[in-house]
């Protein structure tokens, strides 16, 4: 089988035990790689600049996953890693290089960045993920984004736990 496997989060996507879960995250990570890999994590918070969102990204794979193990928390660990690895994809649709300046831009505004990923899974026909991946996603800002889902399930408080952690450390 020809998967696609990036080699940055090839350690991650082989921990997901569930074919189908694995493979939705391949599908959503390849339509929008070469973007991915060059899009920053913010615009003027963390992990500015190229590369930035890649690097958040691991870093919150890294995070929740130390925090599940080091708790010894019931969270499923392959929607934690299939979450983690998309919760910040939609930014892929929102951001755009300048190419006379070289700067990021907010180029559309689809509603928060959690909901455009969401909205694309729907129009574009992806592996459906389970409800959990996508409340999880939908909530991993603590509420404080425009959907306002806030973390009711363990799952989704590691995610914006582990989210906002990466954000500080840069």
């Amino acid at each position: 089988m020809n998967e696609f496997l990036p080699d940055p989060l090839r350690p991650f996507i082989l921990q997901i035990q569930n074919e189908e879960i694995r493979k939705s995250v391949m599908k959503s990570l390849k339509r929008v790689w070469n973007l991915f890999i060059k899009c920053p994590g913010s615009l003027s918070y963390h992990h500015k600049g190229d590369g930035g969102l890649l690097r958040h990204t691991i870093e919150v794979c890294e995070i929740g996953l130390n925090i599940i193990e080091s708790l010894d928390l019931k969270v499923n660990r392959d929607y934690y890693i299939a979450s983690a690895l998309l919760h910040d994809i939609g930014k892929c649709w929102e951001y755009a290089k300048d190419p006379v300046t070289g700067e990021w831009y907010k180029a559309k505004t689809l509603g928060d960045h959690e909901v455009t990923f969401i909205v694309s899974l729907a129009s574009n026909g992806n592996t459906p993920l389970p409800r959990e991946i996508l409340y999880a996603i939908l909530g991993h800002m603590g509420g404080w984004s425009n959907t306002s889902v806030f973390p009711d399930s363990l799952l989704t408080a590691v995610l914006s736990s582990a989210d906002l952690i990466s954000s500080r450390l840069e």
